[in-house]
């Protein structure tokens, strides 16, 4: 446990941020599950629609510092090419 006044008051901090991360996380984890979820099923017009939702939140969360730059980058990179992917497919 925290002895001085600034632990305290830096632990009641953590506490919040980590609360506030965690909703971000769950956002940006809900929409890549879509557009997943979507291309899956093969509806390229819903995959499009949620990968656009999807790149915003990553980007948002990369921003806030919730997520690493990296990984930001990673993610929609992957979103990118499995969405390439896909219209390839169906026009093939």
């Amino acid at each position: 446990m925290p002895t001085t006044h600034a632990a305290k008051k830096s632990l009641r901090q953590s506490v919040k941020h980590k609360a506030a991360n965690r909703v971000v996380k769950s956002a940006v984890r809900t929409w890549v599950r879509r557009v997943e979820r979507a291309i899956e099923f093969g509806n390229a017009q819903q995959a499009r629609d949620d990968a656009r939702w999807a790149m915003k939140k990553l980007q948002k969360a990369g921003r806030k510092g919730v997520l690493h730059p990296n990984k930001v980058a990673r993610d929609q990179s992957r979103l990118a090419r499995a969405l390439n992917a896909m219209g390839q497919k169906s026009t093939s």
